[in-house]
């Protein structure tokens, strides 16, 4: 890499690597020859946070920046030289990025700000606005991961306490039926936020 390197990913079938460097350079490495494949210069990113890669059958690679913007790209036999869609809901530096098992949900935050999270439907690129809203109670989000399975979302804060949110798919309504609340009506596939725990933090022993 042409400079120090803040972020790593594996390919979904585990014969690449993604890094990228402080000059926002995107490489993708082969895992057993160990050259570089291909090399890329985001556009628009001032200095990349993270990276992040779904692991469905049309995987994306998801590229968090310090200004919060977030800029998808399809993975193919080589990226395109801009990103495929960009996403520019959260205002400061992105700290954690997470897509779900099944790729379909792409989560993003930023510590800098109370309650700066944001679930993206990949599949129209839409930001979900029935969840997480203003009265969800995510205070300096530190760290967030899916579930292996993908029906459990533990977001981590900088309180010391974890939240576990579980989703389950949502009937899609045909037109002329009664609509669910302010869901997304455009999304293909609905989410449903359904019984949200706030966990302690563990607590430290006492000394004898």
């Amino acid at each position: 890499m042409s400079s120090r390197g803040v972020s790593l990913v594996f390919s979904p079938n585990q014969a690449s690597l993604y890094s990228a460097d402080e000059e926002c350079n995107i490489y993708e490495w082969d895992i057993v020859s160990g050259r570089c494949r291909q090399k890329l210069k985001e556009p628009w990113s001032v200095r990349i946070q993270c990276l992040a890669i779904s692991a469905n059958e049309k995987a994306k690679l998801a590229i968090g920046s310090s200004t919060g913007n977030i800029d998808v790209f399809d993975v193919g036999a080589k990226l395109s030289a801009e990103p495929n869609h960009s996403i520019g809901n959260l205002t400061t530096r992105i700290d954690a990025l997470r897509f779900s098992s099944d790729g379909q949900i792409l989560a993003a935050a930023s510590r800098l700000k109370p309650g700066a999270m944001k679930l993206v439907h990949t599949g129209t690129m839409t930001v979900f606005q029935n969840w997480p809203t203003q009265r969800t109670p995510l205070h300096r989000v530190s760290a967030l991961d899916f579930s292996c399975q993908g029906g459990v979302l533990a977001v981590g804060n900088e309180a010391g306490r974890v939240k576990l949110t579980c989703f389950v798919p949502a009937l899609i309504l045909s037109p002329g039926r009664e609509r669910l609340g302010n869901l997304c009506g455009t999304l293909q596939s609905l989410l449903v936020c359904l019984g949200p725990a706030l966990c302690a933090a563990p607590r430290k022993s006492r000394s004898q």
